[in-house]
């Protein structure tokens, strides 16, 4: 309870809605290329004879709403998906550097370190940006196995604990921390990625619904506000990490960190 409270003060002190908000937007603005890919996606399978809507809603379980977008987006732009895709690449690098600053900003401030400029940082970015692609990749791949079967709903929440244990893990060491080995950053990677397996799990039968109904009531802003509340939802989760993993280090570093405080010279 101690080390939870410790790191809920952390949270609070840095004002960590503002940072998760931050988090949230700026991975909203790597989704938008994300979804240009997919739109790209859908007009090549079109043009080859296949129905992306198909895809989206049977094979990956996306609910029709999503599927019957796929499915227009796919008529539309079947004779410019190569376009589209080139435009998708390089807005996905632009995106993958927005999101790596704030990452970067974010994770200075958990750990306490003075400001300073990463390296690498157009390397680090198209790193941040193919690491993001693969694992929405895996998690729809996972996705479309929970229809399949309890053997299979297993193997669908194995893979996205780990595909996100070691997304989180990834970005701990890429990103600023006072850690002293490698193995003091598992326990936010492990913490994050139970906390996202769990919720995953649930907006999976929650989501599909929610965006029919909010695209039926907004159409494609609906979509667009059910994407942001999820997306909040996975920079919350990615500062969690980040908090617990500060918290750790502090408490090996100094072990009565922790120890509540005192009774001695308090009033009576």
């Amino acid at each position: 309870m101690l080390f939870a409270g410790d790191a809920y003060r952390r949270y609070q002190q840095l004002n960590g809605s503002m940072l998760t908000g931050l988090i949230a937007y700026r991975m909203f603005m790597l989704v938008v290329p994300v979804a240009v890919a997919s739109i790209a996606i859908a007009g090549y399978l079109n043009d080859v004879g296949q129905d992306p809507g198909f895809h989206a809603g049977t094979t990956l379980g996306l609910g029709t709403a999503v599927a019957d977008l796929l499915r227009t987006a796919g008529q539309d732009s079947h004779e410019h998906w190569t376009t589209g895709a080139l435009v998708a690449g390089c807005g996905m690098l632009l995106g993958g550097y927005g999101l790596l600053s704030g990452l970067h900003r974010s994770f200075t401030q958990i750990w306490e370190l003075p400001p300073a400029r990463p390296r690498r940082w157009l390397s680090a970015a198209g790193e941040v940006a193919a690491g993001f692609l693969v694992l929405i990749v895996v998690i729809l791949a996972a996705h479309g196995l929970h229809s399949s079967g309890l053997a299979q709903l297993g193997v669908a929440v194995l893979v996205t604990f780990v595909a996100v244990f070691a997304s989180l893990l990834g970005l701990s060491l890429m990103l600023p921390n006072r850690a002293a080995v490698w193995s003091d950053l598992i326990p936010g990677a492990v913490a994050g990625s139970v906390l996202f397996t769990v919720i995953h799990e649930i907006t999976i039968y929650v989501l599909p619904r929610r965006v029919g109904e909010l695209s039926g009531t907004y159409g494609t802003l609906g979509v667009a506000i059910a994407a942001l509340l999820y997306l909040y939802m996975v920079g919350f989760l990615v500062l969690v990490s980040g908090f617990v993993n500060a918290t750790w280090s502090a408490t090996k570093r100094n072990p009565n960190h922790l120890q509540p405080p005192s009774d001695e010279g308090r009033p009576i």
